[in-house]
């Protein structure tokens, strides 16, 4: 029963608990969105996080996904945590950033992964040639 609840709650979520908070996330500005992500999922990495009583800290606390207890920030209950996990947060953080970005990076570390890219043939013999003329 939990778990049809958890795998499906947009479709179940009748009155719309889960979508307020949702929501309370995802429809603030782009740059406190990606806060508020990066913060829960802080919160979610472990035993929750020290409360500092910041703006992030409080607008977060604010969407009712997290509750301070004993001076640290956690995940309200086991529901919430399991509806907005890891794998959620990633999501919504990957729709924060540009569709070329993504993708660029991707084969940035691609590249960067092969020595064999780096300067070489033609292109380490020009740079050779422009450190020789630049230092003499």
């Amino acid at each position: 029963m939990t778990e049809g609840v958890i795998e499906n709650w947009e479709a179940l979520d009748i009155p719309a608990h889960l979508k307020t908070i949702r929501d309370r996330i995802l429809l603030s500005d782009e740059r406190g969105r990606g806060r508020l992500l990066g913060l829960y999922q802080q919160v979610l990495d472990g035993d929750g996080i020290p409360a500092d009583e910041s703006y992030d800290q409080m607008q977060l606390w604010l969407t009712g996904l997290v509750v301070k207890l004993d001076r640290r920030l956690i995940v309200y209950n086991q529901i919430y945590g399991a509806v907005f996990n890891q794998a959620w947060v990633s999501r919504a953080l990957e729709d924060l950033r540009p569709s070329f970005y993504g993708s660029a990076f991707q084969s940035w570390q691609g590249v960067m992964s092969r020595r064999s890219y780096f300067c070489c043939g033609v292109r380490l013999w020009w740079m050779r040639k422009l450190g020789r003329r630049g230092s003499g």
